[in-house]
C-alpha cells in the first residue's frame, strides 16, 4: 500500500521490539486507532470522497465515498478499570464519541460503509489487531427462468460475488492509502492536534 518513500517513516514508527507477528500488531494498535480517529473527523468534516489508488477491478482515479456510522467502540482506563461505550444505530454528530475521545479513551471499532455508483459494502474493523469482523458486499441474485443453465448462474454469481469482494477490498485500500499518505506526513501533529480541536 506504501510508496517506497514512506515505507521507512512508517517503519520508524514500529513501536514493536521484535519483528514476531503478534509482538508487532499488539505493540503497534496506534495505528489502527488513528485510522479510526482521521475516518471519524472526516466523516464529521470532510466531504466523504476519495479516490481509488490502488491496484484490482475498479479504475485508478474511480471517485468512492466512506464514513463511519452504525456502531462504533470507545474505550479506555478509568479510575474503576477499563470503560467501554458502545454505539449504536445511526449517529447523528457522534457527540457521546466526541466526549469519550477527547476525555481519553481511543475508538477501537467502528463500522465503515464504503459506496461507488450503486453498490455498497460494510465492514466492521476492530483497530487492535487492525481486523475485519465481517465485510457485507453487494447482493447479488440468482437469475431463475426457463433459458438460463442453473450450474452456469450459480458459477457466474460465485464470480461476480468474488469481483464485488474484491473490489470491496480495493477500495477499503485506497481509502486506507490516504490515510498512511497523511498520516506519515512530517505536519501529521499539527493535523492530529486540529483533528482532536475539531472533536472538542
Amino acid at each position: 500500500l506504501l510508496d517506497d518513500a514512506l515505507k521507512p517513516k512508517l517503519q520508524a514508527l514500529n513501536q514493536s521490539g521484535t519483528d514476531t507477528v503478534l509482538d508487532l500488531i499488539e505493540q503497534n494498535t496506534w495505528l489502527g486507532e488513528d485510522f479510526l480517529l482521521w475516518l471519524l473527523d472526516a466523516t464529521l468534516h470532510g466531504d466523504g470522497r476519495y479516490q481509488v489508488s490502488r491496484p484490482g477491478p475498479a479504475v485508478e482515479g474511480e471517485e468512492f465515498n466512506a464514513w463511519l456510522d452504525d456502531r462504533l467502540v470507545i474505550s479506555g482506563a478509568s479510575e474503576s478499570g477499563v470503560q467501554k461505550l458502545v454505539l449504536s444505530g445511526p449517529q447523528d454528530r457522534f457527540s457521546e464519541a466526541c466526549t469519550a475521545l477527547v476525555d481519553g479513551k481511543a475508538l477501537r471499532e467502528a463500522i465503515i460503509h464504503l459506496e461507488k455508483g450503486e453498490d455498497a459494502w460494510r465492514l466492521n474493523l476492530k483497530a487492535d489487531r487492525f481486523q475485519f469482523a465481517s465485510l457485507r458486499c453487494p447482493k447479488v441474485q440468482l437469475e431463475k427462468d426457463e433459458l438460463t443453465d442453473e450450474q452456469m448462474e450459480k458459477e457466474v454469481l460465485f464470480f461476480e460475488r468474488m469481483h464485488l469482494l474484491h473490489t470491496g477490498l480495493q477500495l477499503f485500500d485506497s481509502l486506507f492509502a490516504a490515510f498512511l499518505e497523511q498520516r506519515l506526513a512530517d505536519d501529521w501533529p499539527q493535523q492530529l492536534a486540529a483533528i482532536r480541536q475539531r472533536l472538542a
